[in-house]
């Protein structure tokens, strides 16, 4: 019989994980445009946008948790791990309460005119529950910690398969979109609390129950804030492409862009696998001074996943314009135009990728979290501009530029390390 070390499970169940999400995504987009036109899919995939922001708003705590709670409990320091915990979780709560009051304060000033009222007004609820359900979602990373982590993933696998039927049933009978937003939410809700309330069992099944007096919130803040500056940023970077086009263009052009998008991030999840994989190793010959080794396998890694990348980007080119009229049930074919924007997006954002895990690997978070903050702020102004001239290709013509930017500031760095071991 074979037995899986914890490692293995991880990377087998993460890689079932996203062969599920990535399948009932499509199959989900596809029952709904079947039932609904092309404006009330619109709306589905602002809602979702919109909400994917919410669950990209935990300012980098997730990343924080995962590296902060595995290096506590490898130095058996489990009185920090729970000090770290409560901490965490005043600051989730106080960003839930603050992203409800910014919609609130979007919604009154009708930014969101372009979707129908009865929606807006309903959809603040799901952002209530969304927003609180991302505490118990985020928290349950300290999984990770206690080598639980493909725990979480089975919980995760579970609640997304309920979720994808009761939304595929609702479909069926075209309930309002409020009403599959709000089976989304509670599921969400449902999958982070089963697997916090499992972390916590777990945790003092191992180490017993720990006493905690003393909370030092400012310390655990300064830790969180360099994870925060740049998870912030790129995330409200690519999760706002949707609404930056429902806002300048039609709601009615979201699916044209948003499922182009879905199949050419395939390769870009199966890519960005790949590359976070060598981050251990890069990690490993940091810390024993080997730069050199470094730059090798960097560079080997580099002409590796960009190859690969090429190849997937090649075979979605040629196949996007059919999956996509078929996954919209012929509703809405994507402009040549735009799919080799995307093409040409995905082949630059793996050379990103390969620059951003070499850097996390030689411990310089803190330099990309300071590039990351302007050059996200860019590809925002430069998305609404550029959406305004050039139509639905702006955001990712906006998101190749920015890409293009980070890439050059990352070449510069590497080239002053070079020089520096030289030396």
């Amino acid at each position: 019989m074979l037995v899986l070390n914890y490692k293995n499970k991880l990377i087998v169940w993460s890689v079932t994980q996203k062969i599920i999400l990535t399948t009932t995504a499509f199959f989900l987009i596809k029952i709904i445009s079947a039932n609904y036109n092309t404006n009330v899919l619109g709306e589905w995939i602002f809602c979702t946008s919109v909400l994917n922001l919410v669950a990209s708003l935990d300012f980098g705590i997730a990343a924080f948790i995962l590296n902060k709670s595995i290096t506590l409990v490898a130095k058996n320091n489990t009185c920090h791990l729970s000090i770290v915990e409560k901490s965490v979780f005043k600051i989730l709560l106080i960003i839930s309460c603050l992203i409800i009051l910014s919609y609130i304060l979007i919604q009154n000033s009708k930014f969101l005119s372009f979707i129908s009222p009865e929606l807006q007004k309903s959809f603040l609820y799901v952002v209530i529950i969304y927003s609180f359900s991302q505490i118990f979602t985020t928290a349950a990373n300290f999984l990770y910690g206690i080598e639980k982590g493909h725990v979480l993933i089975i919980f995760q696998i579970i609640f997304s398969l309920l979720n994808f039927s009761l939304i595929s049933l609702f479909s069926f009978c075209q309930r309002p979109v409020f009403e599959l937003l709000l089976v989304l939410c509670l599921t969400s809700f449902l999958s982070g609390i089963s697997a916090t309330t499992f972390y916590f069992f777990a945790k003092n099944r191992k180490f017993g129950f720990i006493q905690v007096n003393k909370l030092d919130n400012i310390k655990v803040l300064k830790e969180i804030l360099p994870y925060s500056i740049s998870s912030l940023t790129t995330n409200i970077a690519y999760n706002c492409d949707a609404i930056i086009i429902g806002k300048n263009l039609n709601i009615s052009k979201i699916p044209e862009f948003s499922l182009t998008q879905k199949i050419f991030s395939i390769p870009i999840i199966f890519i960005s696998t790949i590359i976070n994989s060598f981050w251990p190793t890069y990690t490993k010959n940091n810390l024993l001074g080997s730069f050199t080794k470094n730059s090798i396998d960097f560079t080997k890694n580099l002409k590796i996943t960009v190859s690969l990348m090429c190849v997937l980007s090649l075979i979605a080119l040629l196949f996007s314009k059919n999956l996509v009229f078929w996954l919209s049930s012929y509703q809405v074919v994507p402009t040549y135009w735009l799919i080799f924007t995307f093409f040409l997006y995905n082949i630059i954002n793996s050379i990103a990728g390969n620059f951003a895990c070499f850097l996390n690997g030689i411990n310089l978070i803190t330099f990309q979290a300071k590039v990351a903050t302007p050059v996200a702020v860019c590809n925002i102004i430069l998305s609404i501009l550029l959406t305004k001239y050039l139509g639905i290709e702006g955001p990712i013509i906006a998101s190749c530029l920015s890409s293009l930017i980070l890439i050059m500031i990352y070449i510069r760095k590497i080239n002053k390390l070079k020089k520096k071991c030289l030396i």
